[in-house]
């Protein structure tokens, strides 16, 4: 004879496992029920609201996995259920290089891709910088490319460049490099400005999605050499007397005004770029000050015999700009209010002894 509590038990359990469920307040309601996509993963429909107002509806698909212990959930969409699919898979293949499972040639490209050449890359981001930056800077960049980069790199597309490749390139290639105009190959030093000229368009490539990574950040460029310890010390005893003697031994010299505005941390043009207004006197409560806010700049020539030969480094005219059979433009010194950097427009404070000496120079200009 059943019990009545244990009718009521019963019943109290079949009202809950015919109940539904309750579902997260985090759900996707918008989302259409998953189904299979070929046996593997799920494909659902799905919308999303766009910030203009819009609606977007697509179908997603989600697969996982496995790199050793870890199970890893990708996910592709698209506007139809096969595109989806497509990307899904293209993404699984990403992943998987990101994994370092399979080499980056694994990424099958479409045609706009294939296009988009390391040389490519070089050129968009050459013209990105050449309103944000100095034109002396711009120009060393730009000699980088052409000389360099892209007649080695350049034909490459951009999502098949490795970390090999820029490895291989860095220590092997440019070693063994000898410019046009030297009888010794390259040194470290321009080495390493090669190797940061690409890294920065690399990274300029990244930004827009073009690439998934900068290859170039696995890469540690060529290091300089450190001093010795026994090196060290003699430039720090120098050091401590340098200026004393230096500042000694000029007081029968014409251009000591020069050799003390060595001291100060000026570049070369900031000091040929002074001007006598520069020199401040005192006035009220402020000290004597020396005014920086312009440099005396070299303006080269271009070449206009032809176009540069990337296989032999040279011109067709085979030498320097200056020396062009049809030259571009003209060369000279000229002088400008455009510093090297935002903060090298400064005012600095001078000693009585250092604006005399500039007063001096500046009498005898």
């Amino acid at each position: 004879m059943n019990h009545p509590a244990a009718e009521d038990d019963r019943r109290s359990s079949d009202d809950v496992s015919d109940a539904p469920s309750p579902r997260s307040k985090f759900a996707n309601r918008k989302r259409k029920e998953r189904v299979r996509g070929y046996g593997e993963g799920t494909v659902y429909e799905f919308e999303r609201r766009l910030p203009s107002g819009a609606i977007w509806r697509g179908y997603r698909a989600k697969r996982s996995i496995k790199h050793g212990e870890r199970s890893i959930r990708v996910a592709g969409q698209g506007k139809t259920r096969q595109e989806a699919l497509a990307n899904l898979e293209r993404n699984i293949t990403r992943k998987r290089i990101a994994l370092a499972e399979l080499p980056q040639s694994y990424i099958r490209l479409t045609q706009p891709e294939e296009a988009r050449t390391v040389g490519r890359v070089l050129d968009d981001w050459l013209s990105y910088q050449r309103s944000r930056i100095g034109v002396d800077s711009w120009k060393g960049y730009e000699a980088k490319v052409r000389i360099y980069l892209r007649p080695s790199l350049g034909e490459t597309p951009v999502r098949l460049l490795t970390r090999d490749d820029v490895e291989d390139y860095i220590y092997s290639t440019l070693p063994a490099t000898v410019p046009y105009n030297r009888a010794t190959p390259l040194g470290k030093s321009s080495i390493r400005a090669i190797y940061w000229t690409l890294s920065a368009a690399l990274d300029f490539a990244l930004q827009r999605g073009w690439v998934d990574r900068n290859v170039a950040k696995g890469v540690e460029p060529p290091q300089k050499r450190k001093p010795t310890r026994q090196e060290r010390d003699q430039l720090y005893k120098a050091a401590r007397w340098t200026a004393q003697h230096t500042i000694k031994n000029l007081e029968k010299r014409d251009d000591r005004a020069r050799w003390l505005l060595a001291f100060l941390g000026l570049r070369q043009g900031e000091v040929l770029g002074l001007r006598c207004s520069s020199v401040k006197p005192k006035s009220g409560a402020r000290s004597a000050r020396l005014v920086i806010d312009a440099q005396l700049k070299v303006r080269n020539m271009s070449h206009g015999c032809g176009d540069y030969d990337a296989t032999t480094n040279t011109w067709p005219c085979g030498k320097q700009a200056n020396l062009c059979t049809n030259p571009l433009g003209e060369s000279g010194f000229y002088l400008a209010e455009d510093l090297k950097t935002p903060d090298g427009r400064r005012i600095l404070p001078l000693t009585d002894r250092m604006y005399e000496r500039l007063s001096e120079q500046v009498k005898k200009q």
